[in-house]
């Protein structure tokens, strides 16, 4: 299956650090984010894959249901 998280380029192990102007500490803070932006927003992401700082942008997408 993939996923929003795996089409934006997004690998296991990778640690989300900055949506928009928004530090990600924790996945409170993660959902607190996307229940605040809308599906097709595009916003900047920072995040750690091993060592090394990635910056890049996204376009926020729906939930999947349950």
């Amino acid at each position: 299956m993939v996923t929003g998280a795996h089409a934006a380029g997004l690998r296991e192990g990778d640690v989300i650090v900055q949506l928009g102007n928004e530090p990600i500490q924790n996945t409170d803070e993660l959902s607190k984010f996307l229940i605040n932006h809308l599906p097709g927003e595009t916003v900047d992401l920072v995040y750690f894959r091993r060592d090394r700082r990635v910056e890049t942008k996204i376009t926020l997408g729906t939930r999947p249901s349950r």
